[in-house]
């Protein structure tokens, strides 16, 4: 198992722990070692703020999700930052939010921002549904852009297979000029 880098555990401070990591949603910069996170119970932890009520994004490592998923480490499995509903996809994640909580103006941290390699683990909004919207629109881009080549005689040629950043979004695809924008997922190159 790899580190996390740069992160301690803000329980036991533990620094650059291996294993599952958890990021609090509720608590800025916020997070917890497995051991720490297991053993929380109904306690407070040490910023005197988080408690085991408070909703979590487990985090692994690039190098350990490739070891836990294999050829489908782009899988990813995100949590609600208001109700604590974890097994989210991006997708699935933003239309929960636009369902369930589209007037939740509470600050939370961006379970997508927080999760993602390259992403900012401490990014904190007070308005999720708009940042869902604006940062994480993957799905809703791709449609588009499907949709202007459909129009322009729909060929695949010259096209290469999109694979998306979270495993269960099907992108829309072409079907040469049957007039079907979904299947097999080809975007320009």
């Amino acid at each position: 198992m790899s580190t996390h880098r740069g992160v301690s555990c803000d329980r036991c401070g533990k620094s650059g722990f291996t294993g599952l990591r958890y990021k609090c949603l509720l608590c800025f910069d916020f997070d917890l070692c497995a051991d720490c996170y297991n053993s929380l119970g109904d306690d407070t932890a040490s910023n005197g703020r988080h408690t085991s009520s408070h909703p979590v994004q487990c985090i692994l490592t690039r190098s350990d999700r490739s070891l836990y998923y294999g050829d489908n480490s782009s899988y990813y499995s995100f949590t609600c930052p208001f109700c604590a509903l974890p097994g989210h996809t991006e997708q699935t994640l933003h239309d929960h939010v636009n369902t369930q909580h589209a007037e939740q103006r509470t600050e939370v941290v961006c379970p997508i921002c927080a999760a993602l390699p390259d992403g900012d683990a401490n990014f904190v909004t007070d308005d999720f549904p708009e940042h869902l919207a604006v940062e994480h629109q993957i799905a809703r881009d791709t449609e588009r852009l499907v949709r202007r080549i459909h129009q322009r005689g729909g060929r695949m040629k010259g096209y290469h297979r999109l694979y998306p950043s979270s495993g269960a979004y099907q992108p829309p695809v072409l079907s040469g000029n049957s007039g079907s924008l979904f299947g097999s997922g080809y975007l320009p190159r």
